[in-house]
């Protein structure tokens, strides 16, 4: 059968507006994604940084961030399939907005929104792999370990 692609840009300024014309009635949809994206991102810091404190800070900076940030919820402690349910029905967009999946090793109704969140952020300049594919960094460590 008929082979469908959609290339993942590195630049979301080339991304976004691609998606957009391959899907131009999900245009809301992918903007608010991506907004999700960056403010999970932001909100997974302050999640971090309260982790620091003593359990019943915590607990207590947890609720206010519930509270102040009607999203927090959604998006630090939603499935990635949770997210996409608020956003669009249309399985091909969900599908390439869930395509790191296989880099957490969750599928989309199990995994983290916010962990596909951070990916998204961490590979948004590229990724890369060494000359020879990743074997090659086994092969080198090899003496080293000997």
């Amino acid at each position: 059968g008929k082979r469908d692609e959609f290339r993942i840009h590195k630049d979301w300024k080339v991304l976004i507006p691609a998606l957009k014309e391959r899907f131009p009635t999900e245009t809301a949809a992918i903007d608010q994604y991506f907004n999700h994206v960056m403010r999970a991102c932001r909100y997974y810091k302050l999640q971090l940084l309260s982790k620091l404190l003593p359990q019943w800070l915590y607990n207590f900076t947890h609720s206010v961030f519930c509270l102040l940030l009607p999203d927090y919820t959604l998006l630090v402690t939603h499935t990635l399939s949770q997210v996409l349910d608020t956003l669009t029905p249309n399985t091909t967009l969900r599908g390439i907005l869930a395509y790191q999946y296989g880099d957490y090793g969750e599928t989309p109704s199990r995994g983290s929104f916010l962990i596909n969140a951070l990916l998204w952020d961490h590979f948004r300049g590229g990724g890369y792999y060494p000359i020879g594919g990743p074997a090659v960094i086994a092969e080198a460590i090899i003496p080293v370990i000997e």
